[in-house]
């Protein structure tokens, strides 16, 4: 049903907009995924860069998360080479903030894989 329901989706949407739809990649036996890395900012961090810098804490969060983003996505582009789409997420966990950056990309569906034991 899933599936049905998603290829009459692409079709109404290639019928409504030719134009963009033919930028979006068919490929057979791939599935798409993501790679990426991620920076975890912990609140004692905040909190040193917070007293350093004389700022409040909320700015000197604002101030790490944004240098995270900046770390994350310049460690992805020297990675890759070609142009593509990077995604950077910004998640509050008990742990600290984290910071993720993901690249979009293609696996190989059934590439030889051995399952794994239950």
């Amino acid at each position: 049903m899933r599936k049905e329901l998603a290829k009459f989706l692409v079709r109404l949407a290639d019928k409504i907009y030719p134009e963009k739809v033919a930028r979006i990649p068919a490929i057979e036996n791939y599935k798409a995924s993501k790679i990426g890395l991620a920076i975890v900012i912990s609140t004692n961090e905040i909190k040193k860069y917070s007293k350093e810098k004389m700022i409040s804490y909320s700015e000197a969060s604002k101030a790490l998360i944004a240098d995270a983003k900046d770390k994350v996505k310049e460690a992805i582009w020297l990675r890759i080479i070609k142009d593509s789409m990077v995604e950077t997420k910004v998640s509050f966990t008990k742990d600290g903030t984290e910071v993720s950056g993901c690249l979009k990309v293609y696996d190989k569906e059934n590439a030889g894989r051995k399952k794994s034991m239950p």
